[in-house]
């Protein structure tokens, strides 16, 4: 449990940075450290009690620094996106956020390399895992769903916009939050809504950036893979839950980090970590 602690004090601490990176160096660095940290600290919570620690965080820190290289590298696929407004960037983007996000959980989970890959189509999770054979597993992420069903309340799916970039897009005339008024938000999951106008257009690369900020603490989940299974072998209730559910609590610690760097939410703009990093990969 100290442990588990000092795990999320850690990602805490890395990710309370009030500055957002100057240049792509610092933008690297921070998506590949960010990846390490995660990926090695759940790979010690996963170890077997025959492993040694040695081999085992090695695996963790390798597949947690790829990992966060495939997602800097994602990101920049979407500043690209955002400067030419080619829709051919956001797929090949969303494929290697997910490439770079299995490698993180590959890591985390203490697995070898390359055995579990994931596809994230909303709060629908896709797995596929390359053991001795190959296998395809569907999931709901249970928090992401919940985000999604907010956006669609009042709010109008877009299937074409969806189907361009592998996001779950909805539409609105007016979006607005404690009299703030905005043109784009994501209800710190994997879905978009945006305004239905040019203000919206735009603001689609800083809000697929939000959707990959959520996605990449996703390797914590596994820190919860040693519990989760000790009850369900216990309980049946559980193993049915897991069949069905992938538990995103990656979702509470994005939320809480996006909160706790700044709580005046009139000022997050200025000083949020978050928004800033998003600015950084949009062209104005």
């Amino acid at each position: 449990m100290f442990l588990f602690k000092k795990s999320l004090f850690i990602i805490l601490l890395l990710s309370l940075n009030s500055h957002a990176q100057s240049n792509d160096l610092e933008a690297g660095i921070y998506n590949i450290g960010g990846g390490i940290i995660i990926s090695s600290i759940g790979s010690i919570l996963n170890k077997k009690p025959n492993e040694k620690l040695g081999p085992t965080i090695l695996n963790g820190i390798v597949q947690g620094g790829l990992g966060g290289l495939l997602i800097f590298q994602s990101k920049n696929l979407i500043r690209k996106f955002s400067k030419t407004e080619n829709y051919s960037y956001v797929w090949p983007s969303n494929i290697l956020n997910a490439a770079g996000t299995s490698m993180i959980e590959n890591g985390a989970a203490n697995r070898p390399f390359g055995r579990k890959w994931h596809l994230n189509l909303g709060f629908n999770r896709f797995e596929f895992t390359t053991n001795e054979k190959f296998k395809l597993s569907y999931r709901i992420m249970p928090f992401s769903l919940i985000g999604t069903l907010q956006n669609a309340i009042s709010n109008r799916f877009d299937f074409q916009e969806s189907f361009k970039t592998g996001f779950l897009i909805f539409k609105s005339n007016k979006i607005a939050n404690e009299n703030i008024r905005f043109a784009g938000i994501t209800t710190y999951s994997n879905s978009i809504l945006i305004l239905n106008n040019e203000a919206g257009k735009k603001a689609l690369p800083h809000e697929i950036i939000h959707v990959y900020q959520y996605e990449e603490f996703s390797g914590i989940n596994t820190y919860f893979d040693k519990p989760m299974k000790k009850y369900s072998e216990k309980f049946k209730i559980f193993k049915l839950y897991n069949k069905i559910f992938y538990t995103d609590y990656n979702y509470m610690l994005y939320r809480g980090l996006y909160y706790s760097i700044n709580p005046s939410h009139k000022n997050q703009y200025k000083n949020n970590y978050f928004e800033r990093e998003a600015e950084y990969y949009e062209v104005n």
